[in-house]
C-alpha cells in the first residue's frame, strides 16, 4: 500500500460520539449521547502512523460504500480484546448515526445482536425486514429505531 492518504485531522480518526447505554449495558439509549467520545487509541494499542493511515483508508471506504449504496449507516468492526481482556467487536470506522462502540462476543449478547452473532459464527446475516424479524422472535440490537433492514458480513 504505497498510495498517499490525505489525513486532514488524524485525531478525528481515533474518536467518535456514542450513545449512552442502559444501566445494565445491554442497550443504547437512542438520541442520548455519552458526554465523552469513545477513544479508539486504547483498544488499538495506541496511535501510530500505520494505524492512522489504515483508519484513514477505512474512513474513505465506508464513505464510498455509503455514497454508492445510499445506505444510511455503514461501518467496519474488528475483533479485539477490550481493557478487561474480553473479546469484543469494536467499531473502527463508520458513517451514519452514532452507535455503540463495542459489541461483546458472547453467546448471551449474540441472542440480541446481529453483529455479535456474525462475529462469533463468521457467517453473513441479512435481515430484509427488521420488524418482521423481531416479531418472529429474532434478536436485533437497536442502535437506530429507523433501521428497516440490515446486512452484516464478516471480512476475513
Amino acid at each position: 500500500m504505497t498510495e498517499k492518504v490525505d489525513i486532514a485531522d488524524a485525531s478525528s480518526l481515533y474518536s467518535y460520539r456514542v450513545p449512552m447505554l442502559t444501566e445494565d449495558g445491554t442497550c443504547s439509549i437512542v438520541d442520548q449521547l455519552a458526554p465523552v467520545p469513545y477513544d479508539l487509541g486504547a483498544i488499538l494499542g495506541g496511535r501510530s502512523e500505520q494505524t492512522t493511515r489504515r483508519l484513514a483508508l477505512l474512513e474513505r471506504l465506508v464513505e464510498r460504500v455509503q455514497e454508492t449504496t445510499g445506505a444510511d449507516w455503514v461501518g467496519v468492526y474488528q475483533k479485539r480484546a477490550n481493557a478487561a481482556g474480553v473479546p469484543v467487536l469494536v467499531k473502527v470506522s463508520y458513517v451514519g448515526r452514532a452507535s455503540r462502540a463495542e459489541f461483546p462476543l458472547t453467546h448471551e449478547f449474540a441472542e440480541k445482536s446481529t453483529n455479535s452473532t456474525v462475529g462469533l459464527t463468521g457467517r453473513a446475516t441479512v435481515i430484509e425486514d427488521v420488524s418482521r424479524h423481531v416479531e418472529a422472535g429474532g434478536g436485533f440490537y437497536v442502535c437506530d429505531d429507523g433501521v428497516q433492514s440490515e446486512a452484516c458480513v464478516p471480512i476475513l
